[in-house]
């Protein structure tokens, strides 16, 4: 008798380290059959942590390996900065700048941000 098969989302249940998530509207892959919208998915399942799940207008899959527009490339560098200075280096102001509008106001009409807090289990 077989053990029964984990449900997929199941393998985000126990994340809970801050996470930003990035994608495109365009962030498809042909290899592996991914559509942009399959992107969010570890942002729709992780419950127990604060998370950031940002989509840019136009964003190809290839832009966040760096052949974007320069635009997006000069989000992406500023979005992570400001990401990993808050949660690594504990820096506060860029905390603050995360969960104050900051993030939203820099991707403006570039994007769209969503936010998620944990929930309590």
């Amino acid at each position: 008798m077989s053990s029964p098969r984990p449900v997929l989302g199941d393998v985000y249940r126990d994340v809970t380290m801050p996470c930003l998530h990035l994608t495109g509207t365009k962030d498809d892959s042909a290899i592996f059959n991914t559509t942009a919208k399959d992107r969010r998915f570890a942002f729709d399942n992780i419950s127990k942590a604060d998370q950031w799940l940002v989509t840019l207008d136009r964003a190809t899959h290839m832009t966040f390996a760096g052949r974007g527009e320069r635009k997006h490339l000069d989000l992406i560098r500023e979005i992570t900065t400001k990401f990993w200075d808050a949660h690594l280096k504990l820096d506060r102001a860029a905390k603050t700048w995360l969960l104050a509008g900051g993030l939203e106001e820099l991707v403006a009409s570039d994007g769209v941000v969503e936010q998620k807090k944990p929930t309590i289990r």
